[in-house]
């Protein structure tokens, strides 16, 4: 049982650390005028930075909570 369970953790933690980048990107992957920063020169960066910054907070909170 144990076995299982470090075998599902580690399939879990890679899902948790994508679920932010694919929930981004799919909203501003999608054809739809009127998107926040589509029209800014900068609205990709900050999109990039917000995925970064989705990702380094989650693996911060995975630390503590002692799952990575």
């Amino acid at each position: 049982m144990e076995k299982t369970n470090r075998r599902l953790m580690l399939l879990s933690v890679p899902s948790a650390v994508e679920l932010p980048l694919s929930l981004i990107s799919g909203v501003f992957g999608m054809n739809l005028k009127g998107l926040p920063w589509k029209e800014n020169h900068r609205g990709f960066l900050f999109t990039i930075g917000l995925m970064a910054i989705s990702i380094a907070g989650l693996i911060y909170r995975l630390r503590r909570l002692r799952l990575i």
